[in-house]
């Protein structure tokens, strides 16, 4: 499996990590997972800064898939909260303006991740190196937050349901094919052997014989 970690975007308030996830099977499909975080005076300029990251990642493109999850600052009854602020009167509009053409949708935290006393729950030492211990416990402690998140939003397929059942021998040979062909790609394009050019042409070609054998 291939990671990329990407430079951080140039948005004057919205601080972000960027995780590119390619995908082996098709390299026209496109996945970021997203982490940011925008600072408490931040309030209407939030809306711009969001655009300017979906545009300059292209979230619009229908091969783009992402997962943006961070700390906005923002409370909103809509989302469970019992205050409503500035930023996210902006932030509940920018949803309903611009997530549509994303196809995305706001999903607030499963337990509260900010209380009356104004404390955030996971909090760790700023002022110096965690031990191995502290950094597996928050490690398991923000695992389990995604995997609750991810159960509580995700849905939910039966067995029966799944595409696997209409898999059979010759599916399997072509989708073998197919990610062995890929893997020589990468490979052509890292190594660059005297005559690449062109196996990387039939090697393309071929990958295009298959997807069309696969679509039959």
């Amino acid at each position: 499996m291939m990671l990329f970690i990407l430079h951080p975007l140039v948005i004057i308030k919205l601080l972000n990590t960027i995780i590119n996830l390619p995908n082996a099977d098709n390299l026209d499909l496109k996945t970021y997972f997203i982490s940011i975080y925008t600072t408490p005076d931040n309030k209407k300029a939030i809306r711009d800064e969001l655009d300017t990251l979906c545009v300059k990642l292209d979230l619009s493109n229908p091969n783009a898939t992402f997962l943006m999850a961070g700390d906005l600052n923002a409370r909103h009854k809509l989302w469970g909260d019992s205050k409503i602020n500035e930023r996210d009167k902006y932030l509940a509009k920018w949803e309903l303006e611009m997530a549509p053409n994303l196809r995305a949708k706001i999903f607030p935290p499963c337990d509260a991740s900010y209380n009356p006393n104004k404390e955030f729950l996971l909090s760790p030492p700023e002022d110096r190196n965690l031990s191995i211990a502290e950094i597996d416990d928050l490690i398991d402690k923000i695992s389990g937050a995604i995997t609750n998140s991810i159960e509580s939003t995700v849905p939910q397929f039966k067995k029966q349901d799944s595409v696997l059942k209409y898999v059979n021998s010759r599916i399997k040979k072509l989708q073998k094919n197919k990610s062995h062909l890929i893997t020589k790609l990468h490979k052509l394009y890292k190594t660059r052997p005297p005559d690449y050019q062109q196996q990387i042409f039939n090697t393309k070609h071929t990958i295009k014989l298959i997807k069309i054998e696969l679509e039959k």
